[in-house]
């Protein structure tokens, strides 16, 4: 069983709510996300200057360019039509090009971080379903301004159910995990089959029991918080040979 409220990382405006109380959802399903327009809009204009090949065209260019001035002075050099000061000057210059294109891709990386980390920031404005389940309540209303942590949506899973109940220990040692056991609805005496999911570790000293946990398939939505039954086919009791024992706890 699942049974939680939902909240915002984030502080922001609810923007839209997807769901409906009592809907069934399935895992990754969006429930509900903030006003998340001026990080869109901020991702967009990114994403356009990360793809604009204008700037690095321009500075290529300007290495070639420089290139090419850089050999004429040389060339002109050997025939001494050109001093050795014009051709530290045009290599000088083919260098600045280079670097300058080097620090544009540079800032085109930083711009990728920037915009890998507006994208996890949205991420956090959106509230995805965890797991299949029912919309239980809506806590929030379009437009309502919410702070991060505050609970907008309480999700349920009820399938399988999960009942914890208490056994005595010498009881208790006898039930393996994966065990099928019969579970009783209340005023009902059809069986529902239930499977041993974890027996505690550790008792409980002042009665010296062992918490035993039981999962129980729950397709037709029978709902959570009722008392019932719990029947361990495989256990006999040392006082009463002929019984089987039965023990109650609630479903969650």
């Amino acid at each position: 069983m699942y049974n939680a409220q939902l909240s915002f990382a984030l502080p922001g405006s609810i923007y839209a709510i997807a769901v409906k109380p009592g809907e069934a959802v399935k895992e990754g399903d969006l429930l509900m996300h903030l006003d998340s327009r001026a990080e869109d809009s901020r991702i967009s204009l990114l994403d356009s200057e990360i793809q604009s090949t204008i700037k690095i065209r321009t500075l290529q260019t300007k290495i070639e360019q420089a290139r090419l001035d850089m050999q004429r002075y040389a060339n002109a050099l050997t025939h001494k039509a050109a001093t050795v000061m014009e051709h530290q000057h045009a290599k000088l210059a083919h260098n600045l090009s280079v670097l300058a294109l080097e620090e544009e891709l540079f800032r085109i990386e930083q711009l990728k971080r920037n915009r890998e980390e507006l994208l996890a920031q949205r991420e956090r404005m959106y509230l995805y379903a965890p797991c299949d389940g029912y919309v239980e309540d809506v806590l929030v209303e379009r437009g309502m301004a919410v702070d991060r942590n505050v609970p907008a949506m309480r999700l349920v899973s009820i399938d399988p159910l999960l009942v914890d109940l208490t056994l005595a220990v010498d009881k208790a040692m006898l039930v393996k995990e994966g065990e099928c056991v019969e579970v009783f609805l209340p005023g009902s005496d059809a069986a529902l089959q239930g499977t041993v999911a974890q027996v505690a570790k550790i008792a409980v000293l002042s009665s010296r029991t062992l918490r035993v946990r039981v999962h129980v398939p729950n397709p037709q939505r029978i709902p959570a918080g009722l008392m019932v039954t719990v029947r361990f086919p495989f256990i006999q009791t040392h006082e009463e040979p002929a019984t089987l024992p039965h023990t109650q706890g609630v479903s969650q």
